[in-house]
């Protein structure tokens, strides 16, 4: 009887010592499943800075199928134009390029087609341009013609100097001399017969041009269709049979180490939040690339996603970047 006892006795402490182990495990396991719960039900982040950065460089950027623009050097911000304070990379005008510092060079064909399609676009518009030549790259020199309209239509030349006003912010366009129906004629000649470039160029308001006497006046960053531009210009000269437009406003940010860094050229995405497709980044870190740089990288913002899907490739890194490779779009158009 003791034996059966004693046995008992061993097996209810055996039991009492299984359970409060196997109790203390349960707690560990409670524990560790409670944690994991708090922390799945942790809001994922949504939302960084309003607008994102831009790094850029060596990219022919097209606004328009016919209206690139050559950027170098580009440290900017996109600057959304929506109360969601997303940039869609997909619609152009839902955002701002505000720009810090960066080198244009405009094309004399480029400056054409803004001219013809653009400001001079509307019907009871004055001037039917024809063509535009960048002259002597020492005295920025611009030539003109096509045909005006006074009374009736004339053919006409324009040759002036091009410079930059920082109070007006605007590139000016001085007329040196006028030729209409083969005469010649200096602007003060046509001053003495109550003639100017203002009478026969009447611009609306709204086109992003205006002419005082015989002065034309651009605002360049109202002549471009979307996305629309803003920043400072500091110097303004003709270079390489280009339009060079320097703009420096002393606010440049600090651009962190790219995804691939030894690309020559690129568009490279940083900070705050942005849409392209139907993905959605938040703190976004994304560099597209030229697949190749022998020359500089076409991008067409408006087809942009059409050479991706079609062309291109995009990976994803374990520091949540993304890369994006992808070829020219002049490329594409040919095959």
């Amino acid at each position: 009887m003791k034996k059966v006892l004693l046995v008992l006795t061993l097996i209810l402490a055996v039991s009492n010592i299984l359970f409060a182990i196997q109790y203390f495990i349960l707690k560990e396991e409670k524990k560790k499943l409670e944690l994991f719960q708090e922390e799945s039900v942790k809001p994922i982040q949504q939302k960084s800075r309003t607008g994102t950065y831009l790094s850029l460089d060596n990219v022919n950027f097209r606004f328009a199928e016919k209206i690139p623009v050559l950027l170098k050097n580009v440290n900017a911000d996109l600057i959304p134009q929506t109360k969601s304070g997303v940039v869609n990379f997909d619609d152009p005008n839902s955002f701002i390029i505000s720009i810090f510092k960066a080198d244009a060079y405009i094309k004399a064909e480029t400056l054409e087609t803004i001219f013809k399609e653009y400001i001079f676009n509307y019907p009871e518009s004055v001037l039917k341009l024809d063509r535009i030549k960048f002259l002597d790259e020492k005295e920025n020199k611009i030539y003109l013609n096509g045909e005006l309209k006074f009374i009736i239509w004339l053919d006409f030349e324009l040759e002036g100097t091009l410079s930059y006003t920082k109070e007006k912010k605007q590139i000016l366009i001085e007329a040196n001399k006028i030729t209409a129906i083969g005469l010649s004629s200096a602007k003060s000649l046509l001053g003495l017969v109550a003639l100017n470039l203002e009478k026969l160029l009447p611009v609306p308001d709204g086109r992003g041009i205006s002419v005082k006497e015989n002065t034309i006046y651009i605002n360049p960053f109202a002549i471009f269709p979307p996305p629309k531009m803003e920043g400072e210009i500091k110097s303004v000269n003709l270079e390489n049979n280009q339009l060079h437009i320097f703009m420096d406003n002393g606010k440049s940010v600090p651009v962190p180490p790219r995804p691939i860094p030894n690309a020559k050229n690129y568009l490279f995405l940083f900070k705050g939040d942005m849409k392209f497709g139907k993905l959605f980044m938040v703190d976004t870190y994304l560099q597209m690339v030229d697949t190749d740089e022998k020359d500089d990288f076409d991008f067409f913002l408006e087809k942009y996603f059409m050479v991706l899907a079609d062309y291109g490739t995009a990976t994803l890194s374990r520091d949540k970047s993304v890369k994006v490779t992808m070829p020219d779009y002049e490329d594409t158009v040919k095959k």
